[in-house]
């Protein structure tokens, strides 16, 4: 592998004093602290090949999702990164955006996805949330469920991009240049289709009740032969091997003891190292958990920019990379685990030697980095405080006040966050009653800050207070659910990781909204940015980086000095 440079005395002693982060253990700053001056530019005097690669257009841009990178877990960790590993090596080099914030308050995957590729909010791109509820059916269904296209390796499930309703930088990409290639890979399926949009060439994902990395007849009938015959080579239960941490001290002096307060043993994993796959009850699926499956995950887009021959000839491709590990680890221990941060390290060291190898074999590449979502502590471990909300908890909550008001509790069916869903039967003129009861319940709870009729909300796009408009981006027309709920600042919806333990994002407070942005590479020239800016700007900034125009409907402007 090629090493990145490391970053001059004077750059990294800046990169430091722009963190302003403690390595204790602790909550999301309630401020982010103020960065010294923009960073100096790599010295001209120490000649790399990365310092000496093309200004020109480049042939390949690398969209890198960080599922759950929240800007204060980022600035918290950095300085504990490998100064040659990926993460430190690209805030060094290229611009760091260190504010940057989703508009809206449904932090999700799926929406926090489209929005990077689309420049939309979810009151535009109709991807509201994860997973929505039917009351009239009773059924659940993901963002990308479409049951017209069945996944290959496990038909049982169907995804397209059919629930997009805006097109994506790479849609606009082709639009342009059709002979530009467009490739999305993650573990999740919400996490390739959107950010692949309508027309990408393939969106692939790890199917873990398949298990395998596929895609669906939306795409194609059969992956590529090459990516067939690499998979075979590359046999997933070779990662079925038990998790050690690479460094147990470092881990304890920035995080505390290994078993950490509310860690739970999700599925038989085990709450403390070693952690074995095998051991667990379902093994493919808490793969996902295991850094060895987002190694796996960066050494098969190499493979895809091999194979599709990505940055190659003449028209710019686009890759779109979102690594999803991170995010399930934090989910299940928190970010103020041992097992966040030793995943961290590891992807920070398999990224670099992807990056490495891609500006050596395709350049000039240039690359941008952020994050989906957030992350809001463990309540557990937070210094801030906090709690639990229980969806259980909250359903009966609002079945309660629906039987106050009218005599039927059934006329709410359940919570599914972010939304209360009302029953079919519920007529119009009993509605109001019940929103009225539902909101008013509701809102008396601790751990809930707002709750309120989607319809009431979807008025307030235009409304001075920040909490309130960003409600209403969250809220599609003709979308899902009938009371929007919004938890208290610290607390978290309990995802049963197992019951009590875990910790997740979804909400519009400082932690799950603001992520970092890095773009670096050919032509671009390093500075830290501490302005407040809109993710929404990103999709624009990816369309200048491959010198496209944005996607249709975008009115944002991309990010400030980007050539």
């Amino acid at each position: 592998m090629m090493t990145a440079p490391r970053p001059p005395a004077p750059l990294m002693a800046l990169t430091a004093i722009a963190l302003g982060v403690s390595s204790c253990c602790g909550a999301a700053p309630t401020e982010i602290a103020e960065p010294g001056p923009a960073a100096a530019a790599p010295d001209p005097a120490e000649p790399t090949f990365r310092e000496a690669a093309s200004d020109g257009s480049p042939k390949l841009v690398v969209a890198l999702v960080i599922d759950q990178l929240g800007s204060w877990v980022l600035e918290r960790y950095l300085p504990h990164l490998d100064p040659d590993g990926f993460f430190r090596t690209a805030t060094a080099r290229g611009r760091w955006y260190r504010r940057v914030v989703y508009p809206y308050a449904s932090t999700f995957t799926a929406p926090g996805h489209a929005a990077i590729f689309t420049g939309k909010a979810p009151v535009d791109s109709g991807i509201v949330t994860n997973t929505t509820f039917d009351p009239a059916t009773m059924q659940k269904a993901a963002a990308v469920y479409d049951p017209a296209y069945p996944v290959l390796a496990y038909p049982k499930h169907r995804a397209s991009p059919k629930n997009l309703r805006v097109p994506t930088v790479g849609d606009a990409l082709k639009a342009q240049r059709p002979g530009s290639k467009v490739y999305a890979l993650s573990l999740k399926d919400r996490a390739a289709i959107l950010p692949g949009g309508e027309k990408a060439d393939l969106a692939l994902w790890y199917e873990y009740k398949a298990p395998a990395f596929t895609t669906s007849s939306y795409y194609a009938k059969a992956l590529p032969t090459w990516l067939e015959t690499w998979l075979e080579a590359h046999p997933l239960a070779n990662l079925m091997r038990p998790w050690e941490p690479a460094d147990p001290r470092l881990l304890e002096r920035l995080t505390g003891p290994d078993d950490g307060p509310g860690e739970g043993d999700y599925l038989g994993l085990g709450s403390v190292f070693p952690h074995d796959p095998v051991a667990a009850h379902k093994p493919w699926s808490v793969l996902r958990i295991f850094p060895q499956l987002s190694e796996y995950t960066v050494s098969l887009a190499r493979t895809i920019a091999q194979g599709a021959e990505l940055g190659e000839d003449e028209d710019v491709d686009l890759l779109c990379l979102s690594i999803s590990g991170l995010d399930y680890t934090g989910h299940t221990f928190g970010p103020d685990s041992w097992e966040y941060v030793d995943h961290m390290r590891r992807l920070d060291a398999a990224l670099v030697e992807l990056s490495d190898w891609l500006e050596q074999t395709r350049a000039p590449v240039r690359f941008l980095v952020t994050a989906d979502h957030g992350i809001t502590p463990n309540p557990l471990r937070n210094p801030e405080g906090g709690g639990r909300l229980y969806p259980k908890e909250v359903t009966e909550l609002a079945k309660a006040a629906a039987a106050k008001a009218t005599g039927d509790a059934e006329l709410v069916d359940r919570y599914v966050r972010p939304f209360v869903y009302f029953a079919p039967a519920l007529t119009p003129d009993a509605r109001q009653q019940v929103v009225a009861a539902v909101e008013a319940e509701l809102t008396a709870h601790p751990g809930i800050r707002l709750a309120v009729d989607v319809r009431t909300a979807a008025t307030w796009l235009e409304d001075p207070d920040r909490l309130r408009r960003a409600v209403a981006m969250s809220i599609a027309p003709d979308g899902p659910g009938d009371v929007y709920v919004v938890p208290e600042e610290h607390w978290v919806v309990d995802e049963g990781r197992p019951e009590g333990a875990g910790t997740t994002h979804g909400t519009p407070w400082k932690g799950d909204r603001e992520v970092p942005v890095i773009v670096f590479g050919a032509g671009i020239e390093p500075a830290v940015v501490d302005e407040e800016l809109s993710l929404l700007r990103v999709a624009p900034t990816l369309s200048k980086l491959l010198g496209a125009p944005p996607p249709a409907g975008v009115t944002e402007a991309p990010l400030p000095g980007i050539p």
